[in-house]
């Protein structure tokens, strides 16, 4: 009879695509997949163990026969202990193959009958790493392609100290309002607009407009640190929300609102991250519910948000 259960260990700082995938792949095989975020003593790490669980948990919430749990000691005693026979390795090159095969010897040493499955990384996913997804982010790179959006976020407030948030249709003055009222911590605005308007100006090509806007974009945020508002009007917000990991302000003043809000929040559901405030033009009320999405989205702004009246 198969094993129904197997448990993948791995460190989580932070889970990657790379990890997600095989995850998925072992959830295919096996009736149920215990993925375990481990701690190595030899090891110092950039998330804690409890922030590490739950970034692999919202990241791996659509699994439904996946359980995430966190564990000390050695994998094969806890393996034993909650009789799952299959530990899950994922292989991405031969210098993993030898790496893993030891650690499968020393797991067969302790004479507890815990067996190990190796799953190949996808061709288009073996240079994803940990260690590369933190290099990329300490040079503002784009991280899209190799951790969820919950995951970027927080390596841009743990290792740039970067808050992101967009802002659409927003006064100068509303924005204004906020650079006063944030105390300890700068407040960068960044206007895509007019750097769109820039490149506009020296290239016609469609493809490396965007190409060269978002290279604009990473060196004017490149060493900030702070509260960093990314202004843009919808059409941009629709290509770019990302950036701001659908963290969002939108004043809804145009005929078109009700159907780019649908959008937005489309975005959010499909990438399982983001707040959207909606600011309704005559609301007198718009600096407390900013700071309250602040306050929702950054838990930093809790202590560093003063009262926005």
């Amino acid at each position: 009879m198969k094993p129904k259960k197997a448990i993948y260990a791995f460190s989580g700082d932070p889970i990657t695509y790379g990890h997600i995938d095989i995850i998925q792949r072992a959830a295919k095989i096996f009736d149920e997949v215990i993925v375990a975020v481990g701690v190595n003593p030899a090891k110092k790490y950039l998330f804690t163990l409890k922030e590490r669980e739950e970034l692999a948990i919202r990241s791996l919430v659509e699994i439904k026969n996946v359980k995430v749990i966190s564990f000390r000691g050695l994998l094969v005693d806890h393996a034993f202990e909650n009789d799952i026979p299959v530990i899950i390795k994922g292989l991405r090159n031969h210098e993993d193959f030898g790496f893993e095969m030891v650690l499968h010897h020393v797991g067969e040493s302790q004479k507890l009958g815990i067996d190990t499955f190796f799953i190949p990384s996808r061709q288009e996913l073996q240079h994803i790493s940990s260690g590369a997804v933190k290099a990329i982010q300490l040079e503002q790179g784009t991280l899209t392609e190799y951790v969820p959006m919950v995951v970027k976020q927080k390596l841009e407030e743990r290792l740039s100290e970067q808050f992101f948030c967009g802002v659409i249709n927003v006064t100068d003055k509303t924005l204004e309002m906020i650079t006063r009222r944030i105390e300890h911590m700068p407040v960068h605005i960044i206007n895509i607009d007019a750097l769109k308007d820039e490149i506009k100006n020296h290239v016609s090509d469609e493809t490396i407009h965007d190409q060269s806007l978002i290279v604009k974009i990473r060196k004017a945020v490149y060493g900030k640190r702070g509260l960093i508002l990314l202004k843009m009007n919808e059409n941009l917000a629709d290509k770019i929300s990302y950036l701001c990991n659908n963290n969002l302000i939108y004043l809804n003043d145009t005929s078109s609102g009700l159907s780019f809000i649908n959008t937005l929040k489309k975005k959010i559901k499909n990438d399982s991250n983001g707040k959207l405030l909606i600011l309704e033009k005559d609301d007198p009320k718009h600096a407390e519910k900013i700071q309250s999405l602040l306050e929702e989205t950054f838990t930093v702004f809790k202590e560093v948000v003063t009262s926005l009246k």
